[in-house]
């Protein structure tokens, strides 16, 4: 099994070879291979979720223009340089790696954003049967400052701050803002 609708965007036609090849010998195949912002959105919209592979530069955009604009239902896994990371550390939602990046590193990224990706269809899904809808901005908020704190005070990456939140919450029997609420309150900051 493979993790199916990954575009991968690279500035360089090498760089962008060199991925699609890590992912063939993994088991995995892109979609869609591109070295523009432009044309990773437009197979986006033909592909309607999956998860974008992409550098820091685009042929048109930077990464963070490319992941402001990129459909709901995509997850955007970020290649690149250690010094990158670090300008980019405050940015929520993006999954970053440093490069190089080994075959078992990438192939264990894409499940992690695979099992996210089918989170947030479930969750979607069952909003839809009991007449819901997403969470408010407010729950998004707590959750993604939860989410920030844990990376920070626990050195966590984003995917395992996420991970303990919805963990937590299942432990509890509690809504994973509720959750999050109690750990920025467990660290003296403000939830209101």
């Amino acid at each position: 099994m493979y993790v199916s609708n990954i575009v991968v965007c690279f500035f360089k036609h090498s760089d962008t070879e060199m991925i699609r090849n890590l992912l063939s010998r993994s088991g995995h195949r892109a979609a869609y291979s591109c070295m523009s912002g432009a044309a990773a959105l437009s197979a986006c919209d033909k592909l309607g979720s999956g998860i974008i592979i992409c550098g820091y530069r685009l042929r048109d955009m930077l990464c963070t223009e490319l992941y402001d604009d990129m459909p709901k239902g995509f997850e955007m896994l970020l290649l690149s340089s250690p010094s990158v990371r670090g300008e980019l550390r405050g940015a929520q939602g993006l999954h970053i790696v440093d490069m190089p990046i080994k075959a078992s590193e990438l192939t264990d990224k894409l499940w992690e954003l695979e099992a996210e990706i089918d989170e947030k269809r479930r969750y979607k899904k069952k909003a839809a049967l009991h007449g819901r809808k997403g969470r408010s901005e407010e729950e998004n908020r707590l959750i993604d400052g939860a989410k920030i704190l844990l990376m920070e005070k626990r050195g966590m990456e984003e995917v395992e701050a996420y991970r303990f939140l919805q963990h937590t919450a299942m432990s509890s029997g509690s809504s994973l803002s509720e959750t999050a609420g109690k750990v920025l309150s467990a660290y003296g900051k403000e939830t209101a």
